[in-house]
């Protein structure tokens, strides 16, 4: 996003603060004025930023930016002190540690006094790198809570002029393919009275503008549309109604039963009633046969001894048993001795791979062009180990050991993303902190390749 005015004068003013006098900043400036997009167009790959509300309380505070940094929690004391040296040394590698606090209206002294005390420098060099959004100056709330060696800086926005309220409209209308009619029915002087020089208002009028509507008042048609979202409610009410009728309506009467006696009076009734059907003609009846009249069963006449048959005597035959029908078991043969590999015969070392400690050869073989977030940075090992176990078992984090001061460094890393955006979208999980780094996997790898070096 390109920023006018005072939005882009800030920006080199901040960065020469930040990489060479970092402290204790406010910038402040009423809504609109781009203090965010400011505060964004200073971010870069060696550049990370830890972002905080304006209601954070002191504990909350410290403990959110030492688990950034890779310190173990401890006595507040030890840790402001390990904050701000972790800081300095990470300065000198070339990597900027600042933290960003919005709203900061609404912090507590408490907090305000410590990051007064996170932004002073020690031996090694400048302390941890402190930026306060707001929309009013907090200089006098701020300054009876600074130690004397932290001097605070202010950095003020101010509204748009008319002829960089009329560059800021072109460069908008010049991103669309509406830009031609759009530029010839603007009327900048009208622009700029609407919107008094506020970038955040300048560009809400000009999507109304493109949209055909008015720079300011009400939408046409609004009247249209509360009527039927009336029309919605009276329709609504009805089913409702409806609905509760049909749950509160009284029952029906019970019907009557008759008794038995009743019943059965009726039914006797009823069948009287039905015509009877005309009875079969009478067939006759047979007579009864006398079965001892029959003549008694005759038995055949025996065989005559001619017609008699000697077969010989059947043989017995033995028949197989199971386990004469089993196949025969193959021989087993038995295996030729190898002969012994001589004592003095060279034997060929393989070449191995470099033993990774944990998830660099993952990281290698990813896509250079793609991003990743990295949540955290330590030189404790097995911190780094129950980051991976504890906060983030759900989400996949790998840690990739790199090297920092010639020292082993470990980095705990958040997925792998094709675009930015889909990286940005991960960041807003609430178990990650808003300190997050987003970063190329091309950067990461160098880094992975350095440190085999």
């Amino acid at each position: 996003m390109t920023l006018f005015g005072a939005s882009a004068r800030a920006v080199p003013v901040l960065e020469q603060w930040l990489r060479f006098s970092p402290g204790l900043l406010n910038l402040f400036g009423p809504e609109g004025l781009g203090k965010r997009s400011v505060i964004q167009a200073l971010g870069s790959d060696n550049v990370r930023m830890i972002r905080f509300e304006g209601s954070v309380q002191p504990d909350a505070l410290l403990g959110a930016v030492a688990r950034q940094m890779g310190i173990a929690p401890g006595e507040a004391a030890a840790s402001i002190l390990a904050i701000r040296t972790q800081a300095a040394q990470v300065r000198e590698a070339n990597y900027l540690m600042l933290v960003v606090v919005e709203r900061a209206e609404a912090l507590p002294e408490s907090s305000l006094a410590l990051l007064s005390r996170l932004a002073e420098a020690v031996e090694q060099g400048p302390g941890l790198a402190v930026v306060l959004l707001s929309e009013t100056p907090l200089k006098e709330k701020i300054q009876p809570l600074l130690s004397p060696a932290v001097t605070l800086q202010e950095v003020a926005l101010v509204p748009l002029s008319a002829e960089e309220t009329r560059e800021m409209a072109d460069d908008l209308l010049a991103q669309g393919p509406w830009s031609g009619d759009a530029v010839a029915a603007l009327d900048p002087a009208k622009l700029f009275e609407v919107t008094d020089g506020n970038p955040g208002r300048i560009k809400r009028a000009l999507e109304r503008h493109c949209a055909g509507l008015p720079l300011t008042g009400r939408v046409p048609g609004r009247r249209r549309v509360a009527s039927v979202f009336a029309g919605a409610v009276i329709l609504a009410l009805g089913l409702s109604a409806a609905l509760v009728w049909q749950w509160y309506r009284p029952a029906p009467a019970p019907l009557e039963v008759a008794s038995s006696a009743q019943t059965l009076a009726a039914l006797e009734q009823e069948i009287a009633n039905v015509p009877q059907a005309p009875s079969p003609l009478e067939s006759e009846q047979p007579g009864e046969v006398d079965w001892s009249a029959l003549p008694p069963a005759v038995e055949p006449p025996p065989l005559p001894r001619d017609l008699e048959v000697n077969l010989p005597p059947v043989p017995d035959i033995a028949l197989p048993t199971l386990a004469d029908l089993a196949e025969p078991a193959a021989p087993v043969l038995a295996a030729p001795e190898t002969s012994q590999v001589q004592a003095d015969a060279p034997v060929e070392e393989a070449q191995s791979e470099p033993q990774w400690a944990f998830d660099e050869a993952e990281i290698l073989s990813s896509s250079s062009e793609s991003y990743t977030l990295q949540v955290f940075g330590t030189r404790d090992s097995e911190a780094a180990r129950a980051l991976k176990s504890g906060r983030y078992a759900d989400l996949g984090l790998r840690i990739v050991q790199v090297k920092l001061d010639e020292a082993p460094w470990f980095i705990g890393l958040l997925g792998q993303f094709d675009r930015r955006s889909e990286a940005e979208a991960l960041a807003r999980d609430p178990r990650i902190d808003k300190g997050f780094w987003l970063r190329s996997i091309g950067s990461v790898q160098n880094q992975i390749r350095e440190a085999v070096q």
